[in-house]
């Protein structure tokens, strides 16, 4: 999709600069890009509008022309890494981006970051119903496109209100375009808008939308039938609709369009764009000129690397890898490695300004080597961020074969994710040893090493039922880790229900007459 966003760069200059206001809306109404006075008149006009909706996943989106990164997508993905056990905020001291180290903390369960976590999907939702409102009335329009362009937009509108189910629960269902009277719809029960909106959205668009190897190069990382299938089946997990998981995730297996990468480090490579590991990424131009880059390489690397250290991977992250799994060296950057690509072979330095840990860590699935990065800009890095990818589908369709009793296709999913592991070990004979008759257990050590810093674990912590249990009994363990002077108490806050969801912005409550989540 890179190719996409450098072809159509000016339009989506334009849809940054719409929708996006600090005002006390669910979504800025005046905006022209999420109104009926902007309805495509063309064939391009659709494509356009079609890539807007991608465009929510932007790092940077501009309000009234300034840069505002805490708008963006990264900042709200942080937020799930954050939150949970596997990392910690580092930076140089607590006040560094405190914000963000209030929410991992629980000291909060608002502020402008969550206000942008939830007004964000809106923006998102409104840019989708208009494409599908507007689309199929476009005048001279080829129909297969028409059609697809829909289903891409229903893709959208679903992850855009499966974020905001999972964030924060209840909440309108709004298919029309948005106007000033139709912000202040009543909340509706999370079940309701999966099965009735968020269910129906997938399964449609799975009947349009092409295969991964059925588009052109140029249009590489749109949504695709095996995407819209792979957030269905993540869908039902989180409903606890085992077979209906379990099917679905076969389907995507079946389908084959999917496989591991031999090697574990290339899934995250910045130049292995759309690989066959990948389902749905989101795609970063490197652009010099706008900010439409990947800003995470900045803000969570090493300080040395003239990045700002927010994601530190813990000790007790650390510690959970098997002796001898490969990912473990493929995740954490320790400091004074001397693997890490560009620095040949000389210690990678990892320091914070104040005693934060010792050693010093950092994430290795978002490093960027020196000769790859774009000029030596890190707030645009043409980076590509994985949403959903095969792994992650196999531990899905895992857990739900666990849960619907197949035990011998949980146990052949999981084998296959630890066998890609085990296959690049020096002693493939000795580590990672095959599994039967798995339990839950596995599953969750599995998730939690073959996917992590990816933005699963604190969701995958909630939708067990046991965030509460892990995290309350994160301070006794950090006491006895390197770390402990530093992050303390971290977890020890979580209550359920209260953390279970965020708050929902006090403006948008008092305006619309809602019930405020529980415990806020």
């Amino acid at each position: 999709m890179k190719k996409i966003y450098r072809i159509q760069l000016i339009f989506l200059f334009f849809l940054s600069l719409i929708g996006l206001s600090g005002c006390n809306n669910l979504i800025d109404i005046s905006s022209p890009g999420i109104t009926q006075s902007a309805i495509p008149s063309n064939q391009t006009d659709a494509i356009g509008l079609v890539t807007g909706c991608y465009s929510t996943f932007m790092d940077y989106d501009q309000t009234e022309g300034v840069d505002n990164w805490v708008e963006g997508w990264f900042c709200q993905w942080l937020v799930a890494e954050e939150c949970g056990d596997d990392i910690y905020k580092g930076g140089d001291s607590h006040g560094d981006f405190q914000a963000e180290e209030d929410l991992g903390y629980f000291k909060t369960g608002y502020n402008n970051i969550i206000d942008w976590k939830w007004r964000k999907m809106w923006i998102g939702i409104a840019r989708c119903n208009k494409a599908i409102n507007s689309i199929p009335s476009v005048p001279g329009m080829d129909a297969t496109l028409s059609k697809r362009l829909v289903a891409e937009a229903q893709f959208l509108r679903a992850y855009f209100y499966f974020e905001l189910i999972r964030n924060f629960g209840d909440v309108p269902i709004i298919t029309t375009t948005i106007t000033a009277t139709d912000v202040n719809q009543p909340r509706i029960a999370a079940k309701t808008v999966y099965e009735t909106l968020v269910e129906a959205d997938l399964v449609a668009a799975a009947a349009t939308l092409p295969q991964k190897s059925a588009y052109a190069s140029a249009d590489a990382g749109r949504a695709t039938r095996g995407a819209a299938l792979s957030l269905l089946a993540k869908v039902y997990l989180y409903e606890k609709k085992w077979s209906s998981a379990f099917t679905t995730a076969q389907t995507v297996i079946d389908e084959g369009e999917y496989s591991l990468e031999s090697s574990y480090r290339n899934v995250f490579e910045v130049d292995n764009v759309n690989g066959k590991e990948s389902i749905f990424e989101v795609a970063y131009s490197g652009n010099q000129t706008y900010s439409f880059g990947w800003v995470g390489a900045n803000a969570i690397g090493s300080r040395d690397d003239a990045a700002w250290g927010w994601m530190q991977p813990s000790t007790d992250l650390d510690r959970e890898f098997e002796t001898g799994d490969p990912r473990h060296k493929m995740t954490i950057i320790h400091d004074g490695d001397t693997f890490v690509d560009g620095w040949g072979g000389q210690p990678y330095a990892i320091t914070a300004l104040h005693s934060n840990q010792s050693p010093y860590t950092a994430p290795y699935k978002y490093f960027i080597p020196k000769s790859k990065r774009v000029s030596n800009n890190w707030l645009k890095q043409n980076y590509n961020l994985e949403l959903i990818r095969y792994a992650d589908l196999l531990l899905m369709y895992s857990e739900a074969a666990l849960q619907s009793g197949n035990q011998v296709k949980a146990d052949w999913a999981l084998e296959q994710v630890r066998a890609r592991a085990r296959n690049q070990s020096a002693t493939p004979a000795t580590v990672l040893p095959a599994k039967s008759g798995i339990t839950l257990t596995d599953i969750i050590h599995e998730r939690r090493v073959e996917l992590a810093t990816e933005g699963h674990r604190f969701y995958d912590l909630k939708r067990w039922g046991i965030a509460q249990q892990v995290l309350n009994a994160l301070p006794a363990k950090i006491a006895t880790y390197p770390e402990a002077s530093y992050i303390g108490a971290k977890g020890a806050l979580y209550q359920s229900p209260r953390n279970d969801l965020f708050q929902i912005p006090p403006t948008d409550v008092s305006r619309a007459g809602w019930t405020q989540n529980p415990g806020y």
